[in-house]
C-alpha cells in the first residue's frame, strides 16, 4: 500500500515539474528571441560601416544617414503593419481572410490577457 501512495505522490510532483519546465522554456525562448533580434538589428550598423568604407570621405555621412533612416522607417512600418500582417489572426474562423493577418495593427491588443502574441514576439 505504501508503494501506491508513493507512486501517486511522485505523479503529482512530476506534473508540477512539467508545468515549471514549460514555463521556464517559454521564458528562455522569449529571451533568445530578444537576443537574436538585437543581433539582427546591429547588423544594420555593420552594413552601414561596410557601405561607408566603399565611398569617398565626403559621402560617408550621407551613407550613414541613409542607413539610420532605413532602420527607423523599417521599424515604424513593422510596428504599424508588418507584425499584424505576419502574425495577426489569419484563420477564417477568427475573422481573418486566410492570407495575411488582420489583428495587432499598431500593436493594439498585444500583451493583453488572452492575446496570442506578446511584446517579446513583436521584437522578432
Amino acid at each position: 500500500m505504501g508503494y501506491i501512495a508513493d507512486i501517486a505522490t511522485n505523479a503529482a510532483e512530476i506534473t508540477k515539474l512539467k508545468a515549471a519546465l514549460a514555463a521556464s522554456n517559454t521564458a528562455v525562448d522569449k529571451g533568445w528571441i530578444m537576443c537574436a533580434g538585437v543581433l539582427v538589428f546591429f547588423m544594420n550598423a555593420g552594413f552601414a560601416l561596410l557601405e561607408s568604407g566603399t565611398v569617398r570621405f565626403k559621402n560617408f555621412q550621407n551613407i550613414m544617414l541613409k542607413n539610420v533612416f532605413d532602420a527607423l522607417i523599417s521599424g515604424i512600418i513593422w510596428f504599424a503593419w508588418g507584425f499584424a500582417f505576419a502574425y495577426g489572426d489569419v484563420a477564417k474562423k477568427d475573422g481573418g481572410n486566410g492570407l495575411i493577418g488582420t489583428k495587432y495593427f499598431f500593436c493594439l491588443g498585444i500583451g493583453k490577457e488572452g492575446a496570442s502574441q506578446s511584446y517579446a514576439d513583436w521584437w522578432f
